[in-house]
């Protein structure tokens, strides 16, 4: 529990800031920074011996074999694609991801006791998901309740998907999207 824990307090302090930095940054600028520390990542866990102990530390078990690094990326991944789709909208893309995420795990790995249609997510996880997205949405949309919604169910892609990517790449996309439809 307690690694999983250090991984969701990283996951809320580099999305936070990447959001925070989209802020002060032109989206050029964003962009650039971001494709940087996507290729500076990869090239970190491939070529660099003391990347293992920090995928030790930080790394899901499965993952650490499968692939490492794996959420580090997708993130890093999510913020490019949205930055370069949808620029006006990569501070709430990533605030969602990053506090909503994150403190949804937090809270349902605590509390959280029954779990959503045999998922490994809980109802309270859920239930706080939804509600940091509202919260965060409500700034930023009038259709804040339906796009913190449909997040909340794209936060599941990865317990129904045989491919490689995860809610750190769907979440911020579904957020960019709707945001920019509605």
């Amino acid at each position: 529990m307690n690694r999983e824990v250090a991984r969701q307090g990283m996951h809320l302090v580099f999305t936070t800031t990447l959001a925070i930095t989209s802020v002060f940054l032109s989206q050029p600028w964003f962009v650039l920074l971001t494709a940087f520390l996507l290729v500076w990542l990869l090239w970190f866990i491939r070529a660099r011996p003391e990347s293992k102990f920090f995928l030790r530390i930080m790394e899901r078990p499965h993952d650490e074999q499968r692939f490492p690094g794996k959420g580090a990326i997708m993130v890093l991944v999510g913020a490019l694609i949205v930055a370069v789709l949808f620029p006006a909208h990569i501070l709430p893309a990533l605030l969602v991801l990053g506090i909503g995420d994150s403190l949804s795990t937090i809270v349902g790995m605590r509390f959280g006791k029954k779990k959503v249609f045999g998922t490994k997510k809980s109802w309270v996880g859920s239930g706080t998901f939804f509600v940091c997205s509202a919260v965060i949405l409500i700034f930023f949309s009038t259709y804040w309740l339906l796009i913190a919604l449909l997040a909340t169910v794209s936060e599941f892609v990865n317990y129904h998907s045989f491919l490689l990517i995860d809610d750190n790449l769907i979440i911020p996309l579904v957020v960019g999207v709707l945001l920019s439809l509605l």
